[in-house]
């Protein structure tokens, strides 16, 4: 940090810092075609200007200080996060994105390796300069290799290079392209970056290089850039009066001298501490620019000289990354009291709640009774470690405690769903980020919880759906109309279509594994586990067909392993996670025209976004086959529903040309094939516990029954592979 002296010139910094990023963060309601946009077609890409702006705003956030948790971050986080396809040329849009994924997720090697390994390909061996612009034979630009070295250096300052580049070449491009580039702000870029892997030295030609830099903004009156035809408007900003008519005829001009002026500030400040000399001329440079807006108006100032909202927001984050650099600080110990003021005279102007009606409306709540009618019945819905009981409230009057006529009964019966704090949030988040279009069809989950911190366990209150019932608890009570196995396949598909119509994209690298092949392979270690111990207790009983097994499902899943790549070429679309009949939730209706049943869907926690819509159809088809079986000579109507089922799902992978959706089909079932065994598995290592020894071999024989099942889904799979892909459907 810089000592007052260099800020005593700096006027108005806390208001002004303040005003600005109260600005900022309403920028992505205000203009969300610009910052953090919505793709622009439906395989999730966004416009380059976005991917630009974006990466510049969330620089000022962070520049700002705000923390990584922060939900702009988080948001940008999962914004930039996007997949690259395996070799696509690393565009300047790319490079973007690449630089943002760096300086928010560096870890997430899905996103950042295949684009660093890009990088490192479009390095040209003569030369050792990089191309970044699609046009094949076009001359590299100097710019190029030095946006390349920073995005290298950056990842080589994380320790995720893992060997896409060395140490060696680094040090050479950064001392070479000292001298290729001629635009002060690039220049003032390399010469840090030089710095930065030659430990704060320039040889003596770099230091005349970096003498040449200071001399243009000496020469420019204290900025840099080519203000060539603007010494008007500099001499406006010398003398405290530049108005934005000024700047009118030339603005686009003096947009750029500006952004220049603050790519300088921030590298050289970064090096002022090695080079005494850098400290005046950064000081000049910060103040002529900063009295053009500095103040209260300062949003309004700068709205008036650039009014392009790309322009403005493009100049604020620039030099808000400027400034930080400059004042070696994080920009919130300036700006916080201000916003903290602006929160106080908002909530005192509205009349929000004072700290008088809060200790009120506290006294309130603990007079207040809140009581149960009857005890809180237990239910059964989905399989999730959670809790579900119904409850019936009421309110006693304090007053009369006793009075049963006093009491205000709620209208309807309520849901509480209790479980471990992770997975209750988990629900929660992933219902948020649910499209609009499809909150409809899930079970509303809001977002008031409360939190047992000693139990850690977190408890959320819900709509009691007392019309509906599972699909589960409807097979069970006798044969269902027809209409149900063929309304039940097109709403399923219907959320998938819908899903992949909101910007949706191809799998990204590893969705296979992922999603399919390690969790198998995490479940299997502790069902054979089990099979171990059981063998343990029974030596009579011969081992060698369960290790047979668990060494011939491990070869299956390598193989899958190897063919993983081939796979991945589905359209992402929302996935339950958890697809069976005990999530399906379902009505009858009463109408007299269209469909017969309403439907919706429970339990999030494994919900996702960007999934893989035959993981839920291998799912529930397996969960109907296993109910089928149950049934005996009651099963016809779920062998329907199950027909029904799987060709809407093939109908629809034909109407996006997946072609292998059939081998991932079997894959899915053999997963929640073993995911089950695993769930047996609990079961009989509980009965372990208890030395229950005769119920729990009788639980292994149906474990090896289930991963026998899954191994058969699995060669099906590898058969479909080896004939090309060709679907027997």
């Amino acid at each position: 940090m810089l000592s007052s002296d260099h800020l005593s010139d700096l006027s108005d910094l806390e208001c002004t810092i303040g005003s600005l990023i109260i600005d900022l963060l309403q920028a992505p309601d205000v203009h969300s075609e610009l910052i953090l946009s919505p793709p622009v077609n439906n395989r999730g890409e966004h416009s380059s200007d976005a991917v630009r702006l974006t990466l510049h705003y969330t620089s000022a956030l962070l520049a700002y200080g705000l923390s990584e948790k922060t939900g702009q971050i988080e948001r940008a986080k999962g914004w930039f996060a996007t997949p690259f396809t395996q070799g696509t040329r690393l565009t300047p849009t790319e490079m973007n994105r690449l630089e943002a994924l760096l300086m928010l997720t560096p870890s997430a090697d899905e996103y950042v390796q295949p684009r660093l390994a890009q990088l490192a390909q479009q390095r040209r061996k003569q030369s050792g300069t990089f191309f970044l612009h699609s046009t094949r034979g076009a001359r590299t630009h100097p710019f190029d290799t030095l946006w390349a070295l920073k995005i290298l250096s950056l990842a080589h300052h994380h320790h995720i290079l893992n060997g896409i580049w060395d140490t060696k070449s680094l040090k050479q491009t950064a001392n070479r392209v000292v001298g290729d580039v001629f635009q002060d702000k690039d220049l003032a870029l390399a010469l840090r970056l030089r710095c930065e892997h030659y430990n704060n030295r320039l040889n003596k030609k770099q230091r005349a290089l970096l003498s040449s830099l200071l001399k243009n903004a000496e020469d420019n009156n204290g900025i840099w850039g080519e203000p060539h035809g603007i010494k008007h408007i500099i001499t406006r900003m010398e003398h405290h009066d530049l108005s934005p008519g000024d700047v009118a005829e030339d603005r686009d001009i003096f947009r750029e001298v500006i952004l220049s002026t603050c790519y300088v500030i921030e590298n050289l400040a970064l090096l002022r501490e090695h080079f005494p000399e850098i400290q005046g001329a950064l000081n000049r440079a910060i103040e002529l620019w900063w009295h053009v807006f500095a103040g209260e108006d300062a949003i309004n100032r700068l709205r008036a000289i650039f009014p392009k909202p790309y322009d403005y927001l493009f100049i604020v984050s620039r030099t808000f990354v400027a400034l930080r650099n400059y004042l070696g600080q994080d920009l919130k110990e300036w700006g916080e009291p201000y916003v903290h003021n602006q929160l106080a005279k908002h909530v005192s102007e509205n009349k929000v709640t004072t700290p008088e009606n809060q200790n009120i409306k506290k006294a309130l709540k603990d007079w207040i009774k809140v009581e149960l009618s009857e005890e809180p019945k237990a239910l059964r819905l989905g399989m999730s470690s959670s809790n579900i009981v119904r409850i019936k409230p009421y309110v006693a009057n304090p007053l009369y405690p006793d009075d049963p006529n006093l009491r205000l009964s709620f209208p309807d019966t309520l849901i509480v769903k209790y479980g471990p704090i992770d997975e209750i949030e988990a629900e929660r988040k992933n219902y948020a980020q649910l499209p609009s279009t499809l909150k409809a069809d899930f079970v509303n989950i809001p977002e008031q919880t409360y939190i047992d911190e000693k139990k850690q366990c977190a408890y959320i209150i819900m709509p009691d759906l007392r019309q509906y019932q599972t699909l589960h608890e409807r097979l069970h009570m006798g044969p269902p109309p027809e209409s149900l196995a063929t309304e039940l396949a097109p709403f399923l598909i219907s959320i998938y279509a819908r899903s992949a119509a909101v910007g949706q994209s191809r799998a990204q690298r590893g969705a296979i594994r992922r999603l399919y092949l390690a969790p198998m392979l995490d479940n299997l270690d502790r069902i054979f586990n089990y099979m171990a111990e059981i063998h343990a207790f029974i030596p009579e009983k011969d081992p060698t067909e369960s290790e047979n097994l668990h060494a011939t499902l491990h070869n299956q899943i390598g193989q899958l392993m190897q063919r993983a790549i081939q796979l991945q070429t589905f359209t992402t679309t929302c996935m339950h996670g958890d697809l069976h009949s005990r999530n399906i939730m379902l009505r009858r209706t009463k109408r007299r025209e269209g469909n017969d049943f309403l439907f919706k869907l429970i339990d999030l926690e494994k919900f996702e976004r960007d999934g893989d819509f035959a993981l839920d159809a291998g799912q529930l088809l397996i969960d109907l086959e296993i109910l089928r079986k149950n049934f005996g000579d009651r099963a016809g109507p779920i062998s329907t529903m199950m027909d029904c089922i799987e060709q809407a799902f093939f109908d629809y992978a034909e109407e996006l040309n997946d072609a292998y959706f059939h081998i991932r089909l079997h894959i899915a079932q053999a997963r929640a094939l073993i995911r089950i065994a695993k769930g047996l598995v609990k079961q009989g290592e509980q009965m372990l516990s208890e030395s229950r020894r005769s119920p729990a071999v009788r639980l292994a024989d149906e474990v090896v029954e289930h991963a026998q099942l899954a191994s058969g889904f699995l060669d099906n799979s590898l058969e479909g592979l080896a004939n090309g892909g060709s679907s027997e459907a």
